[in-house]
């Protein structure tokens, strides 16, 4: 019976706690992982977001996986591929949900990823590779 008193005093101690921090009441103690990560928990999301960044590092992060995925291709290394192709799509996908006003000019991405995918899946490159000089 003690035990279970102890147990629940700190289970609600520990969720009164988090609820403080969460709702920004109280200064959190810096990571020791993330040592420029301090403030309370607002200016800590502000500065979260602003490495973030929008989608230009989504572009930076999506020209990588496309090289990638070219040579990935080009040795018929399909489950790399596709590998490559989910993150390109993550990517997106997080760049859009940071900044949804580039939603519509992303769209262009969708039919290539969809060609891409029937490649990968197929195992097949068709005009992946260059002609052969032969």
């Amino acid at each position: 019976m003690r035990n279970r008193g102890i147990i629940l005093l700190v289970g609600v101690g520990g969720i009164l706690g988090w609820n403080a921090i969460v709702r920004g009441q109280g200064d959190p103690l810096p990571s020791p992982s993330a040592p420029w990560l301090t403030g309370d928990l607002e200016s800590r999301f502000q500065h979260v977001e602003k490495h973030l960044r929008g989608m230009d590092m989504t572009m930076v992060e999506v020209g990588y996986r496309y090289q990638e995925l070219y040579w990935a291709g080009r040795d018929e290394d399909w489950e790399y591929a596709a590998y490559q192709l989910g993150k390109i799509e993550q990517s997106m996908a997080n760049g859009i949900e940071r900044r949804p006003a580039r939603a519509e000019s992303s769209r262009m991405m969708q039919a290539p990823v969809q060609l891409l995918r029937s490649v990968i899946e197929g195992k097949n490159p068709g005009n992946s590779k260059e002609p052969s000089p032969h």
